[in-house]
């Protein structure tokens, strides 16, 4: 995939995970939208890329439909890193449920609406359950 001179919307892209995506994209020469709501993403891990690169940070949640909306015009590709973390999950499910569920088809929806071409989603280990040793390998 070149992506090149494309404009690539990373999700959760100030959190971990998604700023080292971010980070890869603009040694890419790509142009980064960063959609984030800021709950547990930092700005400052979007530091080196923003120096380096057209980074440009769009702070709202995946239910914020309008903002999405405006922030996939224009995108070609799509990485889906934004997530309820595990422990606000077991907490407090309804709102979990809207942000992993409710938002990632909101997110869908915009992604065919806009003509996006590519989404690459992320997943987490969650999916298997509670893990039986720290940290997990390959063979848990």
């Amino acid at each position: 995939m070149d992506i090149a001179g494309s404009t690539v919307l990373v999700t959760g892209g100030a959190g971990l995970v998604g700023s080292h995506i971010v980070d890869e994209l603009v040694k890419e020469n790509a142009r980064v939208v960063v959609y984030d709501s800021l709950v547990r993403g930092k700005s400052e891990h979007l530091e080196w890329a923003s120096a380096h690169g057209d980074v440009r940070l769009v702070q709202a949640d995946l239910t914020d439909r309008e903002a999405l909306r405006d922030a996939i015009h224009g995108v070609q590709y799509v990485f889906h890193q934004a997530a309820s973390w595990l422990r606000l999950c077991q907490e407090n499910p309804r709102l979990s449920l809207e942000t992993n569920i409710v938002g990632t088809f909101n997110l869908l929806e915009d992604c065919v609406d806009a003509g996006v071409k590519k989404v690459v989603a992320a997943s987490s280990s969650s999916v298997y359950g509670e893990a039986s040793y720290l940290p997990t390998d390959e063979n848990h």
